[in-house]
């Protein structure tokens, strides 16, 4: 698949998670989606990032940040979301499911299936 339809299949994905997370009664604040590659290399020096294969720079990734609804306004990174994010498609990964660095923000669509 090229590129470009990756693209859009994240975005599609992307739609159906925001929507599972209203659901749910979470609000979202949007994070960082595209990213430079001179913005990934400064992630990398100061530790904020361990790859310059990063796929913010894909356009392929994207951080979200969630509150309860009717709550203190505490950001929360429920693992359901994650759970519900990777069942939409074995491209799809959650960065709090990953073993050498956790990012509970981050959600993808990967380079290859999940096994």
């Amino acid at each position: 698949m090229s590129l470009g339809l990756e693209q859009e299949a994240f975005s599609r994905d992307v739609a159906m998670l925001l929507n599972e997370a209203h659901n749910l009664g979470y609000n979202v604040r949007l994070g960082e989606a595209m990213r430079t590659e001179e913005q990934q290399a400064l992630y990398v020096k100061t530790g904020k990032s361990k790859t310059m294969n990063s796929q913010h720079i894909k356009k392929l990734a994207i951080d979200l940040h969630f509150t309860k609804a009717g709550g203190d306004g505490s950001i929360v990174y429920p693992k359901e979301l994650g759970v519900f994010w990777e069942s939409l498609s074995k491209m799809n990964e959650w960065g709090g499911h990953w073993k050498t660095f956790v990012d509970k923000p981050h959600f993808q669509r990967s380079d290859k299936p999940r096994a």
